[in-house]
């Protein structure tokens, strides 16, 4: 059957029936792509399923992939997501077509009408193209799924097959999985398996091969102060099982070249806490990466050291595509100390820049931190005052911050929240391939007598090279993945001798405050220069400035946004003291109130 019979068939049943409530209602698909209630989800599923199909076929029945999270939401909350080919998010073109689909009331006339217009072109040339291999094979659209830990996902991804059933289409289930698992399955199956395998082995065979690769060359000593030890809390989901199954291959692992100084080679501990093993344990309740972040404090269970040692923690979030670092000072009466996504993105930057001037390639492949106006003024004046990296500021939203990083050679790019990752232009992965080929080249004319770690170590540009190579190789490159990032900061921070206190003082953050202001309507706010200033109304810009100006801090700063979803105005400053900061920030909230149209009462 064609496509257009399979849409005109019984085949496309209302089994999923929209419930009379969402008949006046209208859902978005966003970024995260659709997320509510998961006992209200299972007719959206159904209908993403059609969607997913039709993606397919408009990307000549390449793979494309669902996951069903509600990442760091509560665990009675789920959701779904479509994935693109090469492990990008859903292209933005596509989410009207997925909001259209799944707010009709009329799913048939509504599909129809998608592929007799909209679609029509893709749906042409998947029939000639079925046509011509009549004889050959059959192609239909293809698919794959996974889902998190959530009581409900099973039940959710059995009505998007169903769904995608109905127009032929062919599934791949890998079954629990993290979010950027799922996205790197996808881009290896598009890409016949050059960018890894596509399976969970393949995933991880990659990722340790490659932090082994760097981590036989790092010299420990009793000198540094690298914490070899790390505490994981897996906010109860689907990471603390993956991050356990990574810890496990690490810990099998032995040494055969051992460091030439004679001193023991460490491994990474990892120590797994919040895994969702105990009866009481609730998905991201009192615990994961956004908790830690919104509340500025440890998750429940922390274990806390007995011997007076720091220790060295990290917090995945749900679906594990979120992470960030942080510690106790038990000199400061247990100080708490968060290394959120700037913090990360600034580790990481400063140390691609060494490699490439090691390597000898920072006139040939240029690199880019890429912020929004949420990053801190601190961690932007480090990046292009002291370390001389290039700093680009997009508008929120990961899709900006992906899509800004892809025009560089290598750009890298975190959320404050912890969501990001580094990539890499064609370029830059060709030039050091082939440095790197010739390299290996070179290590075969080595004589017996010289060892390949100690030869590759005693060169800056033979060792830059060597790392660079292998640390691109622990990256996932199509989505953030708190499992990657976890391997290149601990390997960064090994090499660098570097401790979590030492890694918090490369600068200081300055204090910030986050507040919001509720006013009749949202779209009266109009902002530009990637939503660091505001055009409408006239005057509010004008009077921010001043307020900046008039303030007693030398490094004070303000913004104002509109909310995506709800009439609010969010409200960001930054000052050299907290004093400072919340006066800055309400009086900017009162502006907002006073000349955007505020309900309520006045802040």
């Amino acid at each position: 059957m064609s496509v257009l019979e399979l849409v005109n068939s019984k085949r496309i049943s209302e089994q999923y029936q929209k419930p009379t409530e969402f008949m006046d209602k209208t859902i978005s698909y966003g970024t995260a792509g659709f997320r509510t209630k998961a006992d209200e989800l299972d007719w959206v599923m159904y209908r993403m399923g059609l969607l997913a199909c039709l993606r397919s076929i408009s990307q000549k029945c390449q793979y494309i992939g669902c996951m069903i999270t509600a990442s760091h939401n509560p665990e009675e909350d789920n959701g779904c997501k479509l994935v693109d080919p090469m492990g990008d998010m859903l292209h933005e073109s596509w989410e009207s077509y997925a909001t259209r689909l799944v707010n009709s009331n009329n799913l048939q006339d509504t599909l129809k009408s998608l592929c007799e217009n909209e679609l029509k072109e893709f749906i042409e040339e998947f029939e000639n193209d079925q046509k011509a291999n009549r004889l050959g094979r059959v192609q239909r659209p293809n698919i794959v799924a996974a889902y998190d830990t959530r009581p409900s996902s099973e039940a959710l991804f059995k009505a998007f097959k169903t769904g995608l059933e109905a127009l032929d289409g062919v599934l791949v289930n890998y079954g629990l999985m993290t979010t950027p698992q799922l996205h790197y399955m996808v881009r290896c199956l598009n890409t016949n398996s050059s960018y890894g395998e596509p399976n969970e082995d393949g995933y991880f065979d990659k990722l340790t091969c490659a932090f082994f690769k760097i981590w036989s060359m790092i010299e420990f000593n009793n000198n540094g102060k690298y914490e070899s030890d790390l505490y994981v809390d897996g906010s109860n989901g689907i990471g603390a099982d993956k991050i356990k199954k990574l810890s496990r291959l690490i810990s099998s692992v032995s040494f055969n070249d051992k460091p030439s100084n004679g001193s023991s080679q460490p491994v990474l501990n990892i120590h797994v806490f919040n895994d969702g093993k105990q009866p009481s344990d609730k998905l991201n309740h009192l615990c994961g990466a956004d908790f830690v972040k919104v509340q500025q404090k440890p998750p429940n269970n922390l274990p806390e050291s007995s011997d007076g040692k720091l220790r060295k923690y990290c917090s995945f979030d749900g679906d594990a595509d979120r992470i960030v670092y942080y510690y106790l000072d038990k000199s400061e009466k247990n100080q708490f100390y968060l290394l959120d996504g700037d913090k990360i993105s600034t580790l990481v930057a400063t140390h691609f820049r060494e490699l490439l001037e090691g390597a000898q390639l920072n006139d040939k492949i240029n690199l880019c931190i890429v912020q929004t106006a949420y990053a801190n003024g601190s961690s932007t004046n480090f990046i292009e005052n002291i370390m001389k990296i290039k700093a680009s500021c997009v508008p929120t939203g990961v899709k900006h911050l992906h899509h800004e990083a892809q025009k560089f050679d290598i750009g890298v790019y975190f959320e404050a929240n912890g969501h990001g990752t580094i990539l890499l232009s064609q370029k830059a992965e060709s030039i050091i391939e082939e440095r790197y080929a010739d390299l290996m080249k070179k290590s075969e004319e080595l004589d017996e007598s010289v060892l390949f770690n100690d030869w590759i170590k005693n060169d800056r540009v033979r060792y830059s090279l060597y790392v660079l190579k292998h640390l691109k190789d622990c990256i996932n490159q199509t989505v953030g993945d708190a499992i990657t990032d976890l391997l290149v900061v601990e390997l960064i921070m090994a090499m660098k001798h570097m401790s979590i206190a030492d890694w918090n003082q490369m600068y200081t953050d300055l204090p910030s405050r986050q507040l919001k202001v509720k006013i009749k309507d949202r779209n009266v706010i109009r902002t530009y220069d990637a939503e660091r200033r505001v055009s409408q109304p006239a005057e509010l810009q004008d009077k921010i400035d001043n307020l900046v100006k008039s303030s007693e801090a030398k490094m004070a700063r303000s913004f104002v946004r509109p909310s995506g979803t709800e009439d609010v105005v969010r409200v960001y400053a930054e000052a050299d003291t907290q004093e400072l900061t919340d006066k800055l920030a309400k009086q900017v909230c009162q502006l907002v109130y006073d000349l955007a149209g505020g309900v309520g009462q006045r802040p």
